[in-house]
């Protein structure tokens, strides 16, 4: 056995896995069973160990079946998928990476949740916001383990937050962020 995952650990055999997470409501428990990528890459295809705190910050928080929640890079589906099954809330969930994308829709179909999965590039600013034709009825802004810094190609994830507060100024920004690396997104909203 010991002799198996050491194979599979540097061959890279097995390259998915299932992401499970029960989550509890008053309607009764919803069961997660999201694919997952083994190891990365791709980084939007792994779980995430904030996208399950996120999910359940969101859930005790006042996200509800009348809300319009947007989720910044949704990887596979843990927060944006358990909102829209626990509470019915209306759910964009945003990546850039097309291979995440394909594996949301993968896990959203296998679910039956009804959500909305775009590619959206949360690193441009008032014209990223422009191209949002849902940002003036959000209620929630959702991110974790986001790796937007901006720079010299784009404004950056602060500018497109800072416009999406300017547009609607009453939206929940609720981002878990852990700071991997130096520049990384908490660096990049730390003035926001």
């Amino acid at each position: 056995l010991v002799v198996a995952a050491l194979i599979d650990e540097y061959s890279g055999l097995r390259k998915w896995r299932t992401a499970r997470h029960r989550i509890a409501t008053a309607a009764g428990d919803v069961d997660l069973r999201l694919r997952a990528a083994v190891r990365p890459p791709p980084i939007g295809c792994a779980e995430w160990p904030a996208g399950r705190v996120l999910l359940e910050c969101a859930l005790a928080d006042d996200v509800h079946s009348d809300s319009v929640v947007l989720e910044l890079g949704a990887g596979i589906g843990m927060t944006s998928i358990g909102l829209a099954l626990a509470t019915g809330a209306r759910v964009v969930a945003t990546d850039v990476d097309d291979d995440a994308l394909d594996n949301l829709r993968a896990n959203a179909e296998r679910h039956k949740a009804t959500l909305t999965v775009a590619r959206w590039d949360a690193t441009g600013g008032a014209t990223a916001v422009r191209q949002l034709p849902i940002a003036a009825e959000l209620t929630h802004v959702l991110g974790s383990d986001l790796c937007y810094s901006g720079g010299a190609e784009a404004p950056g994830l602060a500018a497109t937050l800072s416009e999406l507060l300017r547009v609607q100024p009453g939206i929940a920004v609720r981002l878990l962020l852990v700071d991997r690396f130096s520049g990384g997104a908490v660096a990049a909203v730390a003035a926001v």
